[in-house]
């Protein structure tokens, strides 16, 4: 008894020390002295998966297993191989069991709560991370994958709270750098998003996400060019990134690259064939330059992967105005709305922003209308805004304009400020700034220009800032319930 303690401690020694293959030898002469013993056992399993030999490593857990049938870590730890070795539903057994067994098992509740997020069923993943923290609040893991699976969710405001919660611990979680950047990205909070990104690559130079999210941030910007070079990074970095590949189709369509953007979109699509924004991406350009060929096929896939998601709470991966001119069927148009705008909605779920307009219930001599948009600029919407704005009557209307693209200095830009009472730059402002000043400066009725169009903020209008919004020319459709009407011509409407 006391060679095999003897051997089993070099092994212990030699697995901390880093030398795995010595660590499995002395596991199996271990096991040759007792075969059923369950730390060697255990141990020689955990030796074979980090030698990336998950396969026989499973062999000796499930031995361990068949000998203490309800040891709730040996579970737990066969589960991690099955979710390695892509066995999602062996892992979810696995883990199941478990909890079964040991129902205050933190780690067991995150890892289940992971394969549930790979299985899409992120409801009842939230409900396992919560528990994983309200049994052991330490668990950090199990708190930075809550974050990152509410961020999913598009419930930026939560994700924030949990993202800070993890720096607040450790500074120099570059990944929680990232991911909270892009929470506050998704909230308009744009210069803040900025530091946690550099923070981010100081810490890790090599880190393609934060530069797949720089290349989002300057796209937000209207800066295209610093938009491209960020994604060319990210892609160099890691070509298997679907959404960095994205990113820079959509940059380079921004500056009339068209083939660069179709190329861009393809790699997108080879590097996950089942990523829904890369195909819809793809089938938008394809349709763009005419290629009918290839294009049935690819949106042959991309109904088929939405198929799947419709009925749930999920946003549909074709894009609402991609659906327009795809098919003059209503109300296939109207689900893909209606699945983004929820999802829009989500965004700005936890603000607590709640405007209301009780005391302003009165006849008022002078109305104030504001118009938003980020094409206030040499753009076709910043052509017909031009004699748009100069048409109403100044002695009955306020205009304000609430520009969030960029300034480019042409002559569209300057006759639409000159016409307006305000015309407020808020490009850099986060969402809610936006919507907290448009009520500030009393707007009775706003109208969008963007819907689901580049650099839209649908957000501001889904916080409800005016008691009367409109969506209005640059997207002929329906957008959501945050609008209550929209200005269409006989064109349009049939």
């Amino acid at each position: 008894m006391n060679d095999f303690l003897a051997i089993l401690e070099q092994g212990f020694k030699a697995y901390q020390a880093g030398n795995l293959i010595e660590a499995e030898g002395f596991c199996r002469q271990a096991l040759f002295f007792d075969p059923e013993n369950l730390d060697s056992l255990n141990l020689l399993g955990v030796v074979l998966s980090q030698s990336g030999r998950n396969e026989e490593a499973i062999e000796f857990l499930q031995k361990a297993i068949n000998i203490s049938p309800r040891d709730a870590n040996l579970l737990n730890n066969i589960g991690q191989l099955y979710k390695a070795e892509g066995q999602l539903s062996n892992a979810f057994d696995a883990y199941s069991l478990a909890i079964k067994i040991n129902p205050e098992f933190s780690e067991a509740h995150s890892n289940i709560a992971n394969i549930l997020v790979a299985l899409e069923d992120n409801n009842k993943a939230l409900e396992h991370y919560y528990r994983a923290l309200e049994i052991d609040p330490s668990n950090l893991m199990a708190r930075y994958n809550l974050a990152t699976t509410l961020s999913l969710r598009n419930e930026h405001s939560q994700a924030v709270e949990v993202f800070r919660s993890i720096l607040s611990v450790i500074p120099d979680h570059f990944e929680a750098h990232n991911n909270l950047a892009f929470s506050l990205l998704e909230q308009g909070f744009k210069d803040e998003a900025l530091d946690h990104l550099d923070i981010a690559l100081g810490i890790n130079p090599e880190f393609s996400s934060a530069y797949a999210n720089l290349g989002y941030l300057f796209a937000k910007l209207s800066d295209w060019e610093s938009s491209l070079e960020h994604y060319k990074k990210a892609t160099s970095l890691d070509p298997n990134r679907a959404e960095a590949w994205i990113g820079l189709g959509n940059a380079h369509e921004s500056l009339g690259n068209s083939i660069d953007a179709l190329d861009s979109f393809q790699f997108a699509v080879n590097a996950d064939p089942e990523d829904g924004n890369a195909l819809s991406a793809l089938c938008n350009q394809l349709m763009g330059v005419c290629a009918w060929e290839e294009l049935t096929p690819a949106l042959e896939k991309l109904d088929a992967i939405d198929l799947r998601r419709k009925g749930g709470a999920k946003k549909l991966y074709e894009n609402p105005l991609m659906s327009l001119t795809r098919t003059s069927d209503l109300q296939a148009n109207a689900i893909v709305a209606w699945s983004w705008s929820e999802d829009v909605k989500l965004a700005v779920t936890g603000l607590e922003i709640n405007f209301s307009f009780e005391k302003r219930r009165k006849l008022k001599s002078i109305l104030n209308i504001g118009y938003l948009s980020s094409d206030f600029r040499k753009h076709v919407v910043g052509n017909i805004t031009n004699d748009l704005i100069a048409m109403h009557n100044h002695e009955k209307f306020r205009i304000f304009a609430y520009s969030t693209g960029d300034d480019d200095g042409s002559k569209n830009r300057k006759f639409i400020k000159q016409n307006c009472k305000k015309f407020r730059d808020v490009n850099n402002h986060s969402s809610a700034e936006i919507a907290q000043l448009i009520y500030e400066d009393e707007v009775d009725i706003l109208v969008d220009l963007n819907g689901y169009t580049a650099g839209s903020r649908l957000e501001i209008a889904a916080l409800h800032p005016a008691p009367i919004q409109i969506n209005y020319l640059g997207f002929p459709g329906t957008v959501g319930d945050f609008f209550d009407y929209i200005i269409l011509d006989h064109v349009v409407l049939e």
